[in-house]
């Protein structure tokens, strides 16, 4: 006589097939696919009850969620910062003791790449720069005006 099992699933008896080894038959719980079918989703539904009910505050290891920037409490993307992007300053940031090109480059950032001179009018002239005013090279805009080359070296020897 064949030996038998009780499917986990419908209860219904199954016997051993030709197919089935020993370490098979062993582990055997369910008698057709349908019953596998049904059983895994069971199992899938209780598998996301547990996961909801320890997600966020469920959860023993829960911390209180992301953690928020020291300065304008704003919550951060990732645990391993502590301020957020408008409120972290680089470490090489020298602010007003920037150097010539630093400044050069900030106020090619806020009023673009000049196209004319300010002082001649012209656009005839393929290359323009960005001239500071006072000599002083504060972050003001109103303290850059655009000049041709010829007017930019005349401006900086009236200096």
């Amino acid at each position: 006589m064949k030996p038998s099992k009780n499917c986990i699933e419908c209860n219904q008896v199954f016997i051993k097939n030709r197919k089935f080894s020993k370490a098979q038959w062993k582990k055997a719980k369910l008698c057709s696919v349908a019953c596998r079918g049904k059983h895994l989703g069971k199992i899938d539904s209780r598998n996301v009850k547990i996961s909801e009910a320890f997600n966020g505050e469920g959860n023993p290891n829960w911390k209180g969620g992301l953690p928020k920037c020291k300065k304008c409490k704003k919550q951060l993307v990732n645990y391993a910062t502590i301020y957020c992007r408008k409120c972290h300053s680089p470490s090489n940031w020298k602010g007003e003791k920037a150097s010539y090109v630093a400044h050069h480059q900030w106020v090619r950032r806020y009023l673009g790449k000049p196209q004319k001179c300010e002082h001649c009018k012209t656009t005839a002239n393929r290359m323009y720069h960005w001239a500071n005013v006072s000599g002083e090279y504060f972050r003001e805009l109103s303290d850059w005006v655009r000049l041709c080359v010829p007017c930019h070296s005349k401006h900086d020897r009236m200096r």
